[in-house]
């Protein structure tokens, strides 16, 4: 936050950028430190540290990047490898990749967490309309989820009911 109130204050700062960037890239978060980084460099061209560690980023994601493409060939119908690498691409400001990643998540799994992730990114976009209706059908999966459960745990209750679990009949 110090560094988000710093480059507010003073937009030309490059040290600003570079600490932001050692702080995404502390936390692997690649693709921001990889932009900050950037800034950084562009602010100062001789910024010799911030180069060397912008490319490192780099090399970084590229390597998670490939591990999320192979995870996805080797298993195709994985909803979690496609929104671990639409989280991937949303770091990377590769905002359009990251939504047909969310989509394919939500595809391959109706009732998916990637609602509110693509629905974040679309209001962040400025698309509120598709914010909402992600929204609206987050909330239809979570009732659905919701009334799913219950359902099988009546079933489950009256099936092992206290008379069933001690051999007692209920007929």
């Amino acid at each position: 936050r110090d560094y988000d109130t710093a480059i507010r204050r003073k937009p030309d700062y490059a040290l600003a950028f570079y600490g932001r960037g050692n702080a995404y890239f502390s936390k692997n978060a690649f693709g921001q430190a990889i932009r900050d980084y950037g800034q950084a460099i562009r602010l100062r061209p001789d910024f010799v540290l911030a180069n060397r560690l912008r490319r490192e980023a780099k090399i970084n994601y590229e390597v998670i990047m490939r591990e999320y493409h192979e995870a996805i060939r080797l298993k195709p119908d994985s909803a979690i490898a496609f929104y671990d690498r639409a989280i991937a691409y949303y770091s990377m400001g590769l905002f359009d990749n990251a939504i047909k990643d969310y989509d394919q998540s939500i595809r391959l799994i109706p009732d998916n967490s990637a609602y509110l992730a693509r629905g974040m990114l679309h209001y962040k976009l400025g698309r509120h309309d598709q914010a909402i209706q992600d929204t609206r059908n987050l909330s239809s999966s979570i009732r659905n989820t919701t009334t799913r459960t219950v359902s099988e745990a009546t079933r489950i209750t009256k099936r092992t009911s206290i008379n069933g679990l001690y051999g007692i009949s209920t007929n």
